[in-house]
């Protein structure tokens, strides 16, 4: 939808007709800016950090996602949300981050 937008402005700016090729160049520009990935954030982790990744994406609090993965293990029975925190936590990557202390003495 914002794809067909950007085109619509530019066709009414120049009169120039739209292609395929416009529409694949815009899209590509516009993810180039998008840079955010899934991943584990291990130091607001309880267990390894899956659900505070997942919260960081999404941009919400890890509490809601605690809550949530809380309620989904007791209504199915525990070992189907067992099984999909251990396959995410093998596929999600950690977060790289570095911490570049400077000793003061």
């Amino acid at each position: 939808m914002f794809f067909a937008y950007l085109a619509l402005r530019r066709r009414r700016q120049t009169g120039r007709k739209i292609t395929a090729l416009f529409l694949f160049k815009t899209s590509v520009r516009y993810n180039a800016h998008m840079k955010k990935r899934l991943e584990r954030d291990e130091e607001k982790a309880v267990i390894s950090g899956v659900l505070a990744g997942m919260a960081n994406y999404f941009e919400q609090d890890p509490v809601l996602f605690r809550i949530a993965a809380i309620a989904f293990l007791i209504l199915t029975g525990f070992f189907p949300g067992i099984l999909i925190y251990i396959l995410a936590w093998i596929i999600m990557p950690r977060r790289n981050t570095r911490v570049e202390y400077e000793v003061v003495e």
